[in-house]
């Protein structure tokens, strides 16, 4: 039971700590990243050391990067994708395979 108490006290801290931090955040005109980065480093184990066991921190990160990828998704659009140019490196990388391909006769 002890250890369940000290997970739910730990995703507490940092949920109180991350709704806080967007505040600040929204105040300063900064985006919401910053502010749960800069609360994660701040009360994790290498600093005020709020939330310092590591299974319960390696259980919130994959949970963070979960969430991560979830809003990444949300913001992501093929169509606004598909109007952007390619990369420098994807045409040289396009016109590389090409040049290839006519040297060795398309093979």
């Amino acid at each position: 039971m002890d250890t369940t108490a000290n997970s739910l006290q730990s995703v507490l801290i940092l949920l109180a700590s991350g709704v806080l931090a967007l505040a600040v955040c929204r105040i300063l005109k900064l985006p919401a990243m910053i502010g749960y980065v800069v609360t994660g480093l701040a009360l994790g184990p290498h600093a005020l050391a709020l939330v310092s066991d590591r299974d319960d921190i390696r259980h919130l990160a994959e949970f963070g990067v979960v969430f991560l990828m979830f809003s990444i998704g949300l913001e992501f659009s093929l169509a606004a994708c598909s109007r952007c140019p390619p990369p420098r490196s994807c045409r040289g990388c396009s016109r590389s395979a090409s040049s290839s391909r006519a040297r060795t006769g398309g093979r």
